[in-house]
């Protein structure tokens, strides 16, 4: 059975964003821009300035297919799988970008059942991205995405053995939203088992690598009474969970790349039944939205199950 966490402070409980947090949240970082990928792997930007490899990142791996996804994601070590969209991905970030001081602020979701997520997203679209609209070639270029993200999903959850969600038939929601405010602004995990998650323009998400991380956070921010947590500002929140808490969070983060979509294991992935004692629920990545409210374009795909009421 999955078990809540109960911290769930006042500033992050907003619309869609956040349904299960293991703990909500609320703040972040500079958006910088986004790093070139070399084709001898992915480069991530660590805030403010420097790059290296995501092999050096403690939790975190790179992976070219869903298949591999799978692979990687079965490692308990690994928290966060980022995988490449080839040059599908980088043309849509491309055409994104061309067309993003035009098209309006959004955000729509929908179930799906079936493999084809286009059917019950296309009417949901502004209009300029529909069929006949000015932008209809973006918004048929991003129903595409979201649908194979939300296949690669499903692929890149089978490795999570001991969850009976990921299954063929578990039902899927897929969000494509144009967002101009800041989502997430603590780092937290999110309790599900897996989210996909896209940056199709705009600054990216924002991970803590474990290396950094000082997962006794929780524990400090729970003894606490629910007003003095809630009175927090962003920066005090994150410092509980960055290691070494003298320095600024955001020297410590990494920042999801253009491109990419971002596999991200919730605090759900690997919580078994009682009677299966040999698995160990995942931690949850840590991770926060960009600091800068500046436009930006993603898609999410998660298990509605545990997105939904």
């Amino acid at each position: 059975m999955r078990q809540r966490r109960p911290l769930r402070p006042p500033s992050c409980l907003h619309a869609q964003a956040v349904r299960r947090f293991a703990i909500a949240a609320a703040a972040a970082v500079a958006a910088a821009a986004t790093s070139a990928l070399p084709a001898g792997g992915a480069f991530f930007s660590f805030l403010p300035s420097t790059r290296h490899s995501v092999a050096e990142v403690k939790g975190c791996r790179e992976a070219s297919t869903a298949g591999e996804a799978a692979d990687v994601l079965a490692d308990p070590e690994v928290l966060v799988c980022f995988l490449h969209r080839g040059d599908e991905g980088a043309e849509l970030h491309r055409q994104w970008c061309a067309h993003l001081s035009e098209v309006p602020t959004f955000d729509i979701y929908s179930r799906t059942l079936g493999a084809d997520v286009g059917p019950g997203l296309a009417d949901l679209l502004p209009l300029d991205l529909q069929e006949g609209g000015p932008s209809a070639h973006l918004g048929q270029l991003t129903l595409q995405e979201a649908q194979s993200l939300a296949t690669a999903f499903r692929e890149a959850a089978a490795a999570d053995r001991c969850s009976h969600h990921a299954h063929a038939d578990a039902a899927l929601r897929v969000r494509i939203a144009c967002i101009d405010h800041v989502q997430c602004s603590r780092l937290h995990w999110d309790d599900v088992p897996l989210r996909a998650v896209s940056i199709l323009a705009g600054a990216g998400t924002e991970v803590l690598p474990e290396s950094r991380a000082d997962r006794g956070g929780l524990a400090r921010l729970e003894a606490l009474p629910l007003d003095s947590q809630g009175a927090m500002t962003s920066e005090e929140w994150n410092r509980n969970f960055v290691a070494d808490g003298n320095g600024s969070p955001d020297e410590a983060m990494i920042q999801f790349p253009n491109g990419w979509a971002a596999l991200m294991k919730g605090s759900s992935w690997g919580a078994c039944d009682a009677e299966n004692s040999n698995s160990q629920a995942s931690p949850g990545a840590l991770h926060r939205s960009p600091k800068r409210a500046t436009k930006r374009v993603l898609l999410q795909v998660d298990f509605a199950d545990f997105v939904e009421n």
